[in-house]
């Protein structure tokens, strides 16, 4: 019988991770899959450890060179037999229950075709990525990036032999953002609010080169996402929308006032576009104008006033304790 869920797995040089990886696929308590591992030409012993597994639920398939991995989880495509198809990087662990959860979800709601999970940091950091849920609301994400955690995606592979989606072979980075920004009218995500996925990460100064080109991919497949959908933005503004993107680059040159204005902008253009739910729009950037706010205090209480003045605070639904957050660090910077 064919497994209901295929796993894949591509995999480049990561001996020091790829049991543990391995392992927590195969306990998995939704035991009905098969482990299908791409190898994209490692140089290390990541082949020899995954040769150590006897589980005839393994299939590894070995690249002739090195493609990255939009190429591998399209080369992984020809030997999937599951209903769902789960992704999952080599230095990643997947909560015991992963599997089960999602695979109930996707029987359960016959309208979305991705579902996601919460992502619990291990490693360098232990931050909780908490990623709403609905889909309209993880729509709105795709304004930024990827709407919900690639490691933890569990898709119906209709998509991909039915409808003939396929990742981009010639990116090297943010092949996942490009996959949902491009096929965003085919594409009905949601995301089960509980960390089932436990993601590696790395000090940022061992993996620089990685965060600055998979940034600048970003930048390019936000552009080409908006401006497809008739979102007519100045380059200042673009550029705005990428310091936005994380919030972890100075504000500077550009101002509170501007980012409120931005976000309307981008309001009203949905008006015609109709790319996004209004009111999840409003809501999500409401609350990314909070957290703007929030993040670039400024002198004599500028960034409190920004905030109580603009309309589009009016749509936030952030709890009164992080708002009484925000005016105690306001008044610190005072």
């Amino acid at each position: 019988m064919e497994p209901v869920v295929s796993v894949v797995l591509p995999v480049y040089n990561c001996e020091e991770y790829i049991h543990d990886a391995v392992s927590s696929v195969l306990r998995q308590s939704f035991t009905d899959l098969e482990l299908i591992i791409v190898d994209d030409k490692s140089t290390d012993n990541t082949i020899g450890i995954i040769k150590k597994f006897k589980d005839s639920r393994i299939k590894l398939l070995e690249n002739r060179q090195n493609i990255g991995r939009a190429g591998s989880d399209n080369n992984a495509l020809p030997f999937v037999q599951g209903k769902y198809i789960a992704k999952m990087d080599g230095d990643d662990i997947c909560h015991p229950q992963r599997l089960e959860k999602q695979v109930a979800f996707l029987e359960k709601y016959s309208q979305v075709n991705a579902v996601g999970t919460w992502i619990q940091c291990f490693g360098n950091s232990n931050y909780l990525h908490q990623y709403p849920s609905g889909p309209a609301h993880i729509m709105c994400r795709t304004l930024f990036g990827m709407p919900i955690g690639n490691p933890s995606a569990m898709l119906r592979s209709e998509l991909f032999f039915e409808q003939g989606m396929r990742y981009d072979n010639s990116l090297r980075q943010a092949e996942d953002y490009d996959f949902f920004a491009r096929y965003t009218e085919q594409l009905c995500a949601d995301v089960l609010p509980e960390p089932l996925m436990h993601y590696r990460t790395y000090a940022n100064a061992s993996r620089e080169c990685i965060v600055f080109e998979r940034k600048k991919q970003v930048d390019a497949i936000r552009r080409e996402f908006l401006t497809r959908r008739g979102f007519a933005l100045a380059e200042s503004e673009f550029a705005l929308l990428d310091i936005l993107y994380n919030l972890d680059q100075p504000l500077a040159p550009h101002t509170l006032e501007e980012v409120a204005n931005l976000f309307n902008k981008i309001l009203v253009l949905n008006e015609e576009s109709k790319t996004f739910d209004e009111a999840a729009l409003q809501s999500f950037l409401a609350s990314r104008w909070f957290y703007a706010c929030y993040h670039y205090p400024q002198k004599r209480l500028k960034s409190l006033k920004e905030y109580f003045t603009q309309n589009i605070s009016d749509y936030c639904s952030v709890s009164f304790l992080l708002k009484l957050k925000m005016v105690c660090k306001g008044i610190y910077h005072f």
